[in-house]
């Protein structure tokens, strides 16, 4: 997949676009990852029936960090994928958003006008920061961690499959090595500061269909937290359970996660089907 690059007034943004002949989607990855976790809807049937935009968050793969770097944390990313959106001219494409990208979708939420519906996974919508510790399991302080060794690195690494998991941890790994320290370091400091967006409220005022999926083994996320909020918009009226996976679901069990991003995208009727050529400046 040919990488393009994007040059934005937060800086210049990697991305890949699939430009199949389907409805578009734009996935947002997660901490310390980049658009190559999504590799393999890329490489797979999904990529000619649907327009998958996969781009890299600043100080990520190969994107550059944020100027000023104090643009990142969830707030600062929200703004680079609003501006993603409107320079692919993608404000009608579904959006994806996994583990911190679903954070940063459900940020981005009220600028969203144009979005039929959003995706998140891996992603539990949090109404105060005090439901970090009702949320989350351990494993979640590598993510505010700036420098890592690459023994941290791949225990977090670890907690994003399956126990008992036989996927080859070294992309993840390798990602997370290549992120900018800065990024963790920017998503410790907005927590730290108190202020704090209401995920729940967000998605309320949203108002649009909203799917959740959840791996059946997911280590970094309490299911019965997640499945105990009330989402009135949420699709098919239940958080979907993947079965075999954990946290990183759609690498894990690729065909299942393919299978309900194309029953959603149906469903919400999702626009822009084809490229609609060079960037908007």
């Amino acid at each position: 997949m040919k990488t393009q690059i994007l040059d934005l007034p937060r800086g210049k943004i990697a991305y890949w676009d699939s430009q199949g002949d389907g409805p578009a989607v734009v996935l947002v990855h997660g901490n310390s990852l980049s658009r190559r976790v999504f590799c393999r809807q890329f490489e797979g049937e999904l990529a000619r029936r649907l327009r998958l935009v996969a781009f890299d968050l600043p100080g990520h793969g190969d994107s550059e960090p944020p100027t000023p770097t104090s643009l990142y944390g969830i707030d600062g990313p929200s703004g680079v994928l609003v501006e993603v959106l409107r320079s692919l001219q993608l404000e009608d494409a579904v959006v994806v958003g996994f583990s911190l990208g679903g954070h940063i979708a459900l940020r981005a939420a009220d600028r969203l006008n144009r979005v039929p519906g959003l995706m998140i996974f891996g992603t539990p919508p949090l109404a105060t920061l005090a439901d970090l510790g009702k949320a989350f399991k351990d494993g979640l302080a590598y993510g505010f961690q700036g420098e890592l060794s690459v023994e941290e690195a791949q225990a977090w690494a670890q907690s994003f499959l399956a126990p008992g998991s036989g996927v080859d941890l070294t992309p993840f790994v390798d990602q997370i090595l290549a992120t900018n320290p800065e990024a963790r370091e920017g998503l410790a400091q907005e927590a730290q500061s108190g202020e704090f967006i209401n995920e729940v409220e967000r998605i309320q005022e949203f108002g649009r269909p909203l799917a959740v999926l959840l791996g059946e083994h997911e280590q970094l996320i309490f299911p019965g937290y997640v499945e105990g909020l009330e989402l009135p918009t949420l699709w098919r009226g239940r958080v979907q359970r993947v079965p075999g996976a954990g946290h990183a679901l759609h690498y894990e069990e690729p065909e299942r996660f393919a299978a309900l991003l194309e029953a959603f995208v149906d469903e919400v009727g999702a626009g822009a089907s084809a490229p609609s050529g060079r960037p908007v400046p």
